[in-house]
């Protein structure tokens, strides 16, 4: 969104709109956890970029389930908030950096982002097994799957549904 939003704004102004329709998204998904964590990250980090700070994941995850917990304690008992933060700090913690440097063309670096989406998507899913084990009394591995065909098909189609969204009808 904020890419679409730079077209026409700087960028520094582009993140309010950005920020504003992640509310509306968030209310009407009815504050679910999962979402509610998403907006208070990307207002996190948009905050710290305004300020000029450095806002690592960890303090981003950690402080918005902070305001997650004074909300609504009761939500960390619930699966979606376990799923969501623990999957989150698995992606961000547990997946090991691969290089890509930055001259090459996109062709020599589509192998080694291709191994990163993959490691990230077996890290997540057999990370989050034992929370599965614990609730369910079962675990799966098709997330790996489901990620590698669902991601890349969601990444196309999100923008166009949000760039038809703001389009005129007829």
């Amino acid at each position: 969104i904020i890419t679409l939003l730079c077209l026409f704004l700087p960028r520094r102004w582009a993140i309010f709109p950005a920020l504003l329709l992640a509310l509306v998204f968030t209310a009407l998904n009815g504050w679910s956890p999962p979402v509610l964590r998403a907006l208070l990250m990307i207002l996190i980090f948009s905050i710290g970029k305004l300020l000029s700070r450095s806002v690592s994941s960890l303090q981003g995850l950690a402080l918005s389930l902070w305001i997650v917990s004074l909300i609504s304690p009761q939500e960390i008992f619930g699966l979606s908030l376990q799923l969501s933060y623990f999957s989150v700090l698995i992606i961000s913690q547990g997946v090991p950096v691969i290089w890509v440097h930055p001259e090459d063309s996109w062709l020599k670096r589509f192998p080694r982002n291709l191994l990163r989406f993959v490691l990230t998507s077996v890290i997540a899913s057999l990370g989050i097994l034992p929370l599965t084990l614990y609730h369910f009394g079962m675990g799966s591995l098709n997330g790996i799957l489901g990620n590698l065909l669902a991601i890349p098909l969601i990444s196309l189609l999100l923008p166009l549904s949000f760039l038809l969204a703001l389009l005129p009808a007829g």
